[in-house]
């Protein structure tokens, strides 16, 4: 055999080791604590609710990989919308890979009947039965928003946050527990001119509807040609159950982040009421009165495009 020859097969051998290597690599899951270079590099989890951190974990902070996290504590429910970010190598929160078609978020329940899950966009999800009895969620590509209801209250679970990348995981989250409390979330809607509140509203949610003697305040009066300048301002709310029925308290104080988050206020009759968002904070609007008569409007939050958030409509008069 001739140096040529030898040549040609010991680089025919050592190219079908470096792929079998390389293609080895790509079905390993990542942990979440050691990432591989060639996928979606993420050392943890950040997860937020309207720009209020709801659960975190970095990696290189557990003291193994199979260490239980949480609890998570969820309201009976819809929770609203939390938005799936992760941690990179700095400790710095990283969007996931959402402009690549081939990786997507996953989210594993072990018991459905304690909470679900589904996409903030409302679409409709995939959903596949693992080999261990977790149910699998997955989501399209470039969603990393999600919504989760608690179903059993006093009842907890475990979830696990994945990103899937073609036949395998890019990223793999340790288990982390989720505890549906007795108590049923929403938000509550305070509109204010200047530092005077005017009138407020609730969530409107089918999920708690049935559990509010009243949805909204005070009417909001205003003469023909008036204009007020109103700033909507965000709280917390949860209905706990009594003796008597379901008692609504009031939480903290909330803001969006934007510019993933913007306002949207709409009026069912821009004859008798108009609305103007131009050249104003990003949550403030102006109301005037264009004619005598009654109307509603309604407050909106919208998420990346999508309306995310509705609350019931308020009544305005113009005299």
């Amino acid at each position: 055999m001739n140096f040529k020859s030898r040549f040609h097969i010991k680089f025919l051998v050592f190219a079908l080791v470096s792929a079998l290597f390389f293609t080895t690599a790509c079905d390993d899951d990542d942990d979440g604590m050691s990432p591989n270079s060639e996928h979606f590099e993420a050392n943890g989890v950040y997860i937020s609710d309207g720009g209020v951190k709801v659960f975190d974990y970095f990696g290189p902070n557990l003291p193994n990989r199979d260490v239980v996290l949480g609890p998570i504590e969820i309201n009976a429910g819809d929770n609203g919308h939390w938005d799936v970010n992760f941690y990179n190598e700095s400790e710095q929160v990283v969007e996931g890979p959402i402009n690549e078609s081939d990786k997507f978020l996953v989210i594993e329940i072990k018991d459905t009947s304690v909470v679900e899950v589904w996409d903030a966009h409302n679409e409709v999800k995939q959903t596949l039965k693992t080999t261990e009895g977790w149910t699998q969620y997955q989501f399209n590509t470039g969603v990393y928003g999600v919504h989760i209801k608690g179903l059993k209250p006093n009842e907890e679970t475990r979830m696990k946050i994945k990103v899937y990348h073609i036949d395998h995981n890019d990223f793999t989250s340790p288990e982390i527990k989720v505890r549906v409390r007795n108590q049923v979330g929403t938000n509550l809607v305070k509109l204010f001119e200047g530092t005077t509140k005017r009138t407020h509203a609730y969530l409107n949610d089918a999920s708690v509807n049935s559990y509010y003697s009243s949805t909204f305040g005070d009417t909001l009066n205003l003469n023909t040609g008036e204009s007020k300048s109103l700033e909507a301002k965000f709280f917390q709310a949860t209905m706990v159950e009594k003796q008597a029925g379901y008692e609504i308290t009031e939480g903290d104080q909330f803001t969006p982040s934007v510019p993933l988050h913007s306002l949207n206020v709409i009026t069912n009759n821009d004859v008798i009421a108009s609305i103007d968002q131009e050249n104003m904070d990003t949550w403030e609007f102006k109301l005037t009165g264009e004619s005598a008569g009654t109307c509603t409007i309604t407050v909106q939050i919208y998420h990346d495009g999508h309306l995310g958030k509705a609350f019931h409509s308020i009544p305005v008069k113009i005299q």
